[in-house]
């Protein structure tokens, strides 16, 4: 998160008192159309802050203006995203809707998406327990078949290239 961004976050954070006094949301009616669809986490804020310090003790921020240049803050376009939750369950990035009844599409589909995720090999990876050291070893020796293969691609197409041009 950028210092820009946590200093706003910082700032948005209302006294205790002006939360069960005025609107329930009050944050959220100081900065308008800014944040109407979005959430402040209030705990993001008391991290990046003082721990130790109080939540209450923080003063009641003026939102006419940013202090800092002066001039008014952009409003964000709520987007067509923010109104559905992201789906995070085991199934995310498993499943293909059907449409118009093309199920023999959506099986191409599923299986594209599979092979592109990796999905059978994670699933062939996580059968069994892998100790630590043997698991950087593996990755290791993935990593240098990875970047051997690149290198001798590169290698081919440059005799390819020398080979067209008469070398």
């Amino acid at each position: 998160m950028s210092t820009a961004l946590r200093g706003i976050l910082f700032a948005a954070r209302p006294s205790l008192r002006s939360v069960l006094i005025r609107h329930p949301n009050p944050t959220a009616k100081m900065l308008g159309p800014m944040v109407s669809r979005a959430r402040i986490s209030t705990s993001i804020v008391r991290l990046q802050g003082n721990p130790t310090q109080p939540l209450d003790k923080f003063p009641p921020m003026d939102w006419t203006t940013n202090s800092s240049t002066d001039t008014p803050v952009p409003s964000i376009p709520p987007s067509h995203h923010s109104k559905l939750p992201p789906r995070l369950g085991s199934t995310a990035g498993r499943s293909i809707g059907v449409r118009g009844g093309d199920v023999a599409g959506a099986f191409m589909q599923l299986r594209r998406v599979c092979n592109e995720n990796q999905i059978a090999r994670d699933a062939n990876a996580q059968r069994f327990y892998e100790r630590p050291g043997v698991k950087k070893k593996r990755l290791r020796r993935e990593r240098f078949r990875r970047r051997f293969k690149e290198s001798f691609k590169r290698m081919v197409s440059t005799v390819l290239e020398m080979k067209r041009q008469g070398i």
